[in-house]
C-alpha cells in the first residue's frame, strides 16, 4: 500500500448524496450528445466541488462527486469513470479519452486471515494537471500525479508519478519521451 494513502469510511452521509445523486444522473447518463452533454453537466455541476467548462458524453460514470474538481475545457469521453473517494483534480484544458477509470481508492490487504472486502478502503488524491491529454482504456490508480502537457498513451496503467511534458505508456506506464528535449532535438536537424 502506498503511503500517501488514508483510511476511508463510508458514512451515512456519503450514501445519503450518493442515492440522490444516482437518481438524479442516472435520468441523464445515457441520453445523446449534445443535449445529454448540456444535462450531465447540469446535474453534476450541483454535486462537484469545483467545475469550469467540461463536456461530459453518454455513459460516463462518477462515484463521489463531492470530492471532484474539474477545470475549465475538459472532455470527459464515452464509457469513462471516475472513483474520487481521495479526491480527484483535473486541470483545465485536459482532454480525457473514452473508457478510462481514474480510481482514487483501494482495498487494503496486508492481513490474510480476514477477506479483502472486510479489510476497508484507502484512498489517495489524484491530480491532473493542466494541458494533459489521457488516452482510451488508460487506468490511473490513487496517489498519483500527472504534470501538465503530458500525454498518456492508449490502454496504460498510471501507478506513479508523471513529470510535466512526458509522454508515458504502458502498464504499468513509464515515461518513454519527454516533449520539450523531443521538439528541441527535432529543431536542431
Amino acid at each position: 500500500m502506498k503511503n500517501n494513502l488514508k483510511p476511508f469510511k463510508y458514512t451515512f452521509l456519503d450514501i445519503l448524496i450518493h442515492a440522490i445523486f444516482f437518481t438524479i444522473y442516472g435520468m441523464v447518463k445515457y441520453l445523446p450528445s449534445p443535449i445529454g452533454d448540456w444535462m450531465r453537466y447540469g446535474v453534476l455541476k450541483c454535486f462537484v466541488k469545483k467545475m469550469g467548462s467540461v463536456r461530459i458524453y453518454e455513459g460516463f460514470t462518477v462515484r463521489y462527486p463531492y470530492s471532484l474538481t474539474i477545470g475549465n475545457n475538459v472532455s470527459l469521453n464515452e464509457w469513462g469513470y471516475i472513483d474520487a473517494p481521495g479526491g480527484v483534480e483535473i486541470g483545465d484544458k485536459v482532454r480525457i479519452g473514452h473508457s478510462i477509470s481514474i480510481i482514487s481508492s483501494t482495498h487494503n490487504y496486508s492481513r490474510t486471515d480476514i477477506p479483502i472486502y472486510e479489510q476497508g478502503l484507502s484512498a489517495g488524491k489524484i491530480t491532473i494537471e493542466d494541458g494533459v491529454w489521457i488516452g482510451c482504456n488508460v487506468t490511473i490508480l490513487s496517489g498519483v500525479t500527472i504534470g501538465s502537457n503530458s500525454i498518456i498513451g492508449a490502454n496504460s496503467v498510471v501507478t506513479k508519478d508523471i513529470p510535466t511534458y512526458s509522454i508515458a505508456v504502458g502498464s504499468p506506464a513509464r515515461v518513454t519521451k519527454n516533449r520539450i528535449v523531443d521538439i528541441q532535438e527535432k529543431k536542431s536537424d
